[in-house]
């Protein structure tokens, strides 16, 4: 598995303008552009190369309510914080299926987009368990 980490909701939309991603994940709290707003400018770009991408929020949101507004927002799923390791796997196997994840298979973790299959669009402060 090989993973773009984006620390901005800009460089998430740099990224899905170059390439297809099997799986998206998206921070809601970022600084300048959350994930609502993110997601959003993804589904009005020119380029479709991830329209049909599973794109899942990773928010501490917890709220009534918060899921379906998500959802209703157009993300795929959603994980509240804190999550644990195996709640990604299971996302993972969900939307990746067991021929593209394999638990004991080796992740590569890329800053820059080269042969990637899934971003992970994170902000440090917000992002309380990384992969």
């Amino acid at each position: 598995m090989q993973i773009d980490t984006a620390g901005s909701g800009e460089k998430c939309l740099q990224y899905v303008q170059k390439k297809q991603y099997d799986l998206i994940f998206l921070d809601h709290m970022m600084p300048e552009m959350d994930g609502v707003e993110t997601l959003q400018k993804m589904k009005v770009l020119e380029t479709d190369f991830n329209r049909q991408t599973p794109v899942i929020m990773l928010t501490a949101n917890a709220t009534r309510g918060a899921r379906q507004e998500y959802l209703k927002a157009g993300f795929t799923d959603y994980p509240a914080k804190p999550f644990k390791e195996k709640d990604i796997q299971e996302i993972l196997l969900k939307y990746l299926g067991e021929k593209m994840y394999r638990q004991e298979e080796d992740t590569e973790c890329r800053t820059e987009d080269e042969n990637a299959k899934i971003v992970m669009e994170q902000s440090d402060e917000s992002m309380n368990h990384r992969m």
